[in-house]
């Protein structure tokens, strides 16, 4: 689908690059941003020199499944995986994780394969158990690239992904995301849904990779042999999971279903929500006729969904939808199980003031399959008549 920073007032515009299910998910959000009570830790193992700056970059506790290997973060594979709390995992301990090459990867903490298994050799990053869920901006800062790591291979590398710079040297990353809410030098803040977690690139199952360098070097931000502790705000659990933010108090739910009960244009679809042809600045349908629209059944939100096709990179046929009130709100958008299969669909931001595009947010279709997926959180205005 798709649009462009917001002026005076905004609303979502969803022009397709390859529509698939034209359904929205609105939140409105009544307190705006939650913030977690900040804790103030300092690393047992190494000087501290940096001030801790860093916010957890999701909702909730999550676990921490995969570690910063201290000894080698760059995928070098020595039998040994050295973790931010001193525990050394090694393959005599008893292996119990492999790679695609067959090459054991993981290890347990104590001998005779006792103890919880480490993932993983050479990582470096953090991985936690996020399942297609929000993700924040872990510090203010500057996206430096929000794109496929090989746009002709969904399966390589950090595969749909962010890369963030902040003061002093550092950067945070973000990998395996199914969804984009940012674009490449946009400014973000601190909390800021930035994306979704996914399974891109080379992953084995949805999570999120997060990784922070020190001008240009791997670093753990828990500290540990040769890094400094970077959290700001975070705690562990009684279940030792990492904690974040609450996610932010919600007030009512609107989801904007286009039945499309009949045909284009049928005098029953949701009065939010209009369609066109011609790209921006094109004819809506009716009264224009959108021959490539097409309608299935038992496939989208409710059972029943349109679709069109990708043409080129132009935006011809799209979908356009415009909250009915205005406000702070968190936009979702449903991706169906079928006729999704763009890996970079675009919806677009209008600017209601200059009816003009002012960003966009990307999701992998193709990789999500019925599942509500994030756009971010935006404030929208009021749609005044055309001048």
């Amino acid at each position: 689908m798709k649009g462009l920073p917001s002026c005076k007032y905004t609303r979502l515009a969803a022009v397709a690059s390859l529509l698939a299910g034209i359904t929205i998910l609105a939140v409105l959000i009544l307190s705006g941003h939650a913030e977690a009570q900040p804790t103030t830790f300092v690393s047992p193992l190494s000087p501290q020199q940096t001030t801790p700056f860093l916010s957890v970059p999701y909702y909730g506790a999550k676990r921490l499944t995969a570690y910063f290997d201290h000894e080698f973060p760059n995928w070098q594979i020595n039998n040994r995986i050295v973790v931010y709390d001193g525990r050394v995992a090694r393959f005599e301990n008893g292996a119990c994780g492999w790679n695609n090459q067959g090459q054991a990867i993981a290890y347990r903490a104590r001998p005779n394969g006792q103890g919880e298994c480490i993932w993983y050799e050479g990582h470096a990053g953090n991985d936690f158990s996020l399942d297609y869920e929000p993700v924040l901006a872990a510090a203010d800062g500057t996206v430096e690239i929000a794109w496929w790591d090989n746009w002709n291979n969904r399966y390589a590398g950090y595969g749909l992904h962010l890369r963030i710079s902040h003061p002093d040297g550092y950067e945070t990353l973000y990998g395996h995301l199914s969804a984009l809410a940012v674009i490449t030098n946009a400014t973000v803040s601190r909390g800021q849904i930035i994306g979704t977690s996914g399974n891109t690139g080379a992953s084995s199952g949805a999570h999120l990779h997060f990784e922070v360098r020190l001008n240009g070097n791997p670093t753990d931000p828990f500290g540990g042999a040769g890094s400094q502790w970077l959290w700001r705000d975070g705690v562990w659990n009684a279940q030792g999971w990492w904690v974040g933010q609450p996610e932010p108090r919600y007030g009512m739910t609107l989801v904007v279903d286009d039945d499309n009960p009949v045909t284009v244009g049928d005098p029953n679809d949701d009065p939010y929500f209009t369609k066109g042809r011609g790209g921006f600045g094109g004819t809506t349908c009716p009264p224009d006729t959108c021959p490539y629209w097409w309608r299935v059944t038992n496939v989208g939100y409710d059972g029943d969904m349109l679709y069109t096709y990708v043409n080129g990179n132009a935006a011809d046929y799209w979908a356009r939808w415009q909250p009915p009130r205005p406000g702070l709100y968190d936009v979702q958008v449903w991706i169906p199980s079928q006729n999704g299969t763009t890996w970079a669909a675009r919806y677009w931001l209008v600017s209601s003031y200059f009816y003009m595009p002012t960003t966009y947010m990307i999701v992998d279709q193709w990789g999500a399959s019925n599942r509500w997926i994030s756009l971010g959180i935006h404030r929208f205005g009021t749609w005044p008549s055309a001048p």
